[in-house]
């Protein structure tokens, strides 16, 4: 079972152990998750899942995107005139954040139903013993750590705004909960109110929230903030299941959901189509490496954006990337950019071999004496940092150095 979080991964694993099938796994999943890592994921979430079922030899795709309340309307949320939104889908951007921040920002959430829907036709255990380990999981209160800190850090003003989500997630409503320093002491976030949440969802199935007490006092809050949801929205809302988008790829089969999270239609068929154009044209050049380069261009053009701006912020003055096509997954290489004795670095790095560090010497990882002549030929450099995973069936490599 893989998760973004080890307690979200742990309740899965369990009920596949239990016997479960693996959407009753996913379910309990997304609920625990929702729990541990509530910056992504949750009871007010939406998005869409694709699954493979062996004995059909059939893709699904089960679609529980937001939708709009029906009172929302589109002269509240005016264009600021220029720029993108500082958000995952980086939509033009809105006066005011109205479309990301606060309760004029919230639609009819989509992942209860969703949920329910794919295990009403695919799970074998009940839905209660799925919700519950969340609900426990919130009981207990997730606990604060330097990941967290950061996250809620990150977010902290827009929270701020807000005095429930303060509450939650913010120390005299303004600092983020941290964790300690110490395996002593810890700290958690109180979520005892995200637990009766689960726990009605658990008793009373979707229906808590579509129509039931959950959805009554969710709309009320967002409409007492500003928001236009309404219980009417909640009572509206359908999953539903789609035809999924097939993709032939190289002798295989890609499958998605027709439409992307933000409604428009996703963009898997024409990026697969057209890497796969390339590499025909390119004959016997791996495919692995078009992606590599885009994002080459991508890193680039950001480095030239962040090195010609104003402050003391540093950035690379120069980076180079290697792509190797058709090596293993999991290798990832520095290539320092006119530094000799870098290979060997590498190598001994590989193998573990480690080596004293003398005074005044370089960073750890260049095993060249300080004071050396190749040392003051070359002048201070900064130590190489690989810092990008490996593409599928390749290896991208990316080094930079300070001027």
């Amino acid at each position: 079972m893989a998760s973004q979080h080890r307690r979200a991964a742990e309740v899965g694993a369990a009920v596949l152990e239990a016997g479960g099938d693996a959407i009753d796994a996913a379910v309990a999943t997304s609920f625990a998750l929702g729990v541990v890592e509530p910056w992504m994921s949750g009871v007010a979430a939406g998005g869409c899942m694709v699954l493979w079922r062996a004995k059909e030899q059939k893709a699904h795709v089960v679609d529980y995107g937001m939708r709009a309340p029906r009172a929302l309307d589109p002269a509240d949320y005016p264009l600021a005139g220029e720029g993108k939104a500082m958000d995952l889908f980086a939509w033009p951007l809105v006066k005011d954040d109205r479309n990301v921040q606060g309760a004029a920002a919230v639609a009819v959430p989509g992942v209860v139903a969703g949920m329910a829907l794919a295990h009403e036709r695919f799970g074998r255990v009940p839905w209660r013993e799925l919700v519950a380990p969340a609900a426990a999981l919130a009981a207990e209160g997730m606990r604060a750590d330097w990941y967290s800190g950061l996250l809620i850090a990150s977010a902290a003003r827009g929270l701020a705004a807000d005095p429930d989500a303060a509450a939650m997630f913010l120390e005299d409503g303004r600092w983020p909960i941290l964790g300690t320093w110490t395996a002593l002491t810890e700290k958690r976030l109180d979520q005892r109110r995200l637990a009766a949440t689960l726990e009605s969802i658990a008793r009373d199935g979707p229906k808590a929230l579509y129509g039931g007490d959950v959805g009554t006092a969710m709309a009320k809050d967002v409409r007492d903030k500003g928001g236009c949801l309404s219980l009417a929205d909640f009572s509206a809302y359908r999953a539903h299941f789609a035809e999924p988008l097939e993709v032939a790829y190289r002798g295989g089969r890609v499958f998605a959901d027709q439409r992307g999270p933000d409604g428009d239609r996703t963009a898997a068929e024409p990026a697969v189509s057209a890497q796969d154009g390339a590499a025909k044209l390119r004959g016997d050049r791996p495919v692995e490496a078009e992606p590599a380069r885009r994002l080459e261009r991508l890193i680039v053009g950001r480095a030239e954006t962040r090195d010609n701006s104003s402050g003391s912020q540093r950035f690379p003055r120069r980076i180079r990337m290697s792509v190797r096509g058709r090596q293993p997954a999991g290798r990832v290489q520095g290539i320092a950019e006119g530094r000799r004795g870098n290979d060997k670095a590498l190598r001994d790095r590989k193998t573990g071999l480690k080596k004293p560090r003398q005074s005044g010497s370089l960073p750890a990882g260049d095993r060249r004496v300080a004071g050396s002549p190749a040392r003051k030929r070359e002048g201070r450099r900064r130590h190489v940092k690989p810092f990008l995973a490996p593409l599928i069936n390749g290896s991208l490599s990316v080094a930079y150095t300070s001027a």
